[in-house]
């Protein structure tokens, strides 16, 4: 069994917000895309939208002009709430601790479901099947109070990605 449980260093912290900025960035251009090649599909055959070009391509610069400004991370940024979570890691199955309706619950998942885990240096972020990094679980190397770090890795041992800087 491998336990972690205390707070998120404010760094790795902030290098979460960047990753899940930067996917969030991915899934909004890729849903753009995917809306003007429905528009083009459907558009040029029955020559519906020949007056209107120009404004769906006024939309759509508009559209990523604000998405690429609201994405660019602010010099100083004051971290509302931290993370603190509580997860512990059994042949089978993995558990985290979390708050709801004033009590303590536990979320359960199959160690099965886990698609990667992913080797930040100081964190792994656990992500599953059919998620990515925006509902990953976040373990901090430091936070470990029962269990080995050579443990937690025999556990993932064909999952494991070292991420790229």
């Amino acid at each position: 069994m491998v336990e972690f449980n205390g707070p998120i260093t404010e760094e790795n912290q902030l290098n979460r917000m960047k990753k899940v900025n930067k996917k969030e960035i991915q899934i909004f251009i890729f849903g753009l895309i995917f809306i003007w090649i429905v528009v083009i599909a459907i558009g040029l055959p029955l020559k519906i939208l020949q007056d209107l070009w120009g404004e769906l391509i006024l939309c759509s610069v508009i559209l990523l002009v604000v998405t690429f400004l609201s994405a660019k991370p602010p010099k100083k940024i004051i971290l509302r709430f931290r993370l603190s979570p509580h997860i512990v890691i059994t042949e089978e199955d993995l558990s985290l601790e979390l708050w709801k309706n004033g009590g303590k619950v536990w979320r359960t998942r199959k160690l099965s479901r886990v698609k990667k885990v992913l080797d930040c240096g100081e964190v792994y972020y656990i992500i599953f099947k059919f998620g990515d990094i925006t509902n990953s679980w976040v373990c901090q190397k430091s936070n470990i109070i029962s269990g080995t770090i050579e443990e937690f890795e025999s556990l993932f041992k064909d999952k494991i990605v070292k991420a790229s800087k």
